[in-house]
């Protein structure tokens, strides 16, 4: 896509309409209307412009071309000020040392103890809490299975109790609100902070076979991953 010129100096193509805020009760509608009409469109979103990508290759392309659309250049913008340093704002030499780092976490035999030992029962816990808690009525599988089922999954992993997962949750929402609610993120930040700190120091010390305990133990090139990159790796997962 680094060839493509975009039309950011064009007047906005829905000037009525944020898009990073407004709510859009017929976003398909417009998403076809759009797309029909060209593939970018400049657009507010936020109260800045931003660009509207219509068609799916052109999204594609835009993932995988580093040079045009840098994803550490977004990940500084948007996501660094709450959650942290992290992979996604890294480049060159620090993104290979600490990629190499976290890699540590997800080796083939590693990940398939995470799905055998954690992954598959805590799939078999939340049903069976479903079933328990639904007695005849219906049930709504998108807030009490879909919404909360990643989060269980990740905090598992991390070797937190079941009794976190709506506090992991409640900080995944606001953790990624910075644009719209930065006193919510910072808050939900300071919390994480907070809470995750002792427990990776803990495991540094008495380490067990959760991902915490791996990234608190490795090294790469005789460096580990610090107190400001241990953090948001975590967040991040």
């Amino acid at each position: 896509m680094s060839d493509i010129e975009y039309p950011m100096d064009r007047p906005l193509s829905v000037p009525e309409i944020d898009f990073g805020t407004d709510p859009l009760h017929d976003i398909h509608g417009l998403m076809t209307s759009l797309r029909e009409a060209a593939r970018f469109h400049p657009v507010r979103s936020r109260g800045e412009t931003a660009l509207l990508v219509t068609r799916f290759d052109d999204v594609k392309a835009g993932f995988e071309d580093e040079e045009a659309i840098p994803l550490f250049a977004s990940a500084r913008k948007f996501a660094e000020k709450a959650q942290g340093r992290s992979l996604f704002s890294m480049t060159g030499e620090e993104h290979r040392v600490h990629r190499s780092l976290v890699s540590a976490a997800f080796t083939s035999a590693a990940t398939d103890r995470y799905e055998r030992a954690l992954m598959v029962p805590e799939v078999a816990r939340v049903l069976d809490d479903l079933v328990a808690n639904a007695g005849t009525g219906p049930v709504d599988l998108v807030h009490h299975f879909a919404e909360i089922f990643p989060i269980s999954v990740i905090v598992r992993i991390l070797g937190m109790p079941p009794e976190d997962d709506h506090t992991f949750k409640r900080w995944a929402d606001e953790l990624v609100s910075h644009d719209w609610a930065p006193e919510v993120a910072m808050k939900a930040s300071k919390e994480f902070e907070d809470y995750l700190l002792p427990v990776i120091a803990q495991r540094r010390r008495s380490p067990g076979e959760d991902v915490i305990s791996r990234l608190a133990q490795s090294t790469v090139e005789g460096k580990r991953l610090g107190r400001t990159i241990g953090f948001p790796t975590c967040n991040l997962a």
